[in-house]
């Protein structure tokens, strides 16, 4: 990690800021051995279910997102009235290839957008994948998704300049 790593759109009232160096792909790449070792039968599933998804989003998850993903992540969080909000980053190597990916995993038609469980938006040229409670959605699954224990709760995602960005949909 840079010793003087620095970002221009952190808010001067921050809270808290890190930098952390973390290979998810190096991760995502033992993940399946280590299940394997645990437990066949679902490292097998597990296997079967990676590659079910990307026929059925018509991409390769670890070429379209883990080798894209730079090994540096960087969060801030700011107050929100008592609570710290927080706000990841996460460095890629091809803007365009994150772009791609996030609009080929949340396109119509995709069992997410088709379950009403991401809604898209425009702001300031980027497209916001937001989760949550979402308008689309009822009062009813609203509450079923809070219930359900969505430690997140309503957050959004995009893509810009050189990395992902995610946190709270405010």
């Amino acid at each position: 990690v840079p010793i003087r790593h620095r970002l221009d759109y952190v808010p001067e009232s921050l809270y808290s800021y890190s930098v952390m160096g973390f290979d998810l792909k190096a991760f995502w790449d033992a993940v399946p051995e280590i299940i394997q070792k645990i437990n066949p039968q679902f490292g097998q599933r597990l296997t079967m279910g990676i590659q079910m998804m990307n026929r059925m989003f018509n991409f390769d998850l670890n070429q379209d997102l883990f080798s894209n993903l730079e090994p540096l992540i960087t969060s801030y969080s700011k107050m929100d009235g008592i609570q710290a909000s927080p706000l990841y980053f996460i460095h890629v190597r091809d803007q365009e290839t994150a772009k791609q990916f996030l609009k080929k995993l949340f396109a119509d038609g995709t069992p997410l957008r088709a379950n009403k469980l991401v809604q898209v938006n425009q702001f300031s040229g980027h497209e916001i994948y937001q989760f949550g409670n979402l308008t689309g959605l009822s009062q009813q699954r609203n509450t079923q998704v809070a219930q359900a224990g969505n430690p997140i709760g309503p957050f959004a995602i995009t893509v810009v300049t050189d990395g992902i960005v995610w946190g709270p949909e405010k």
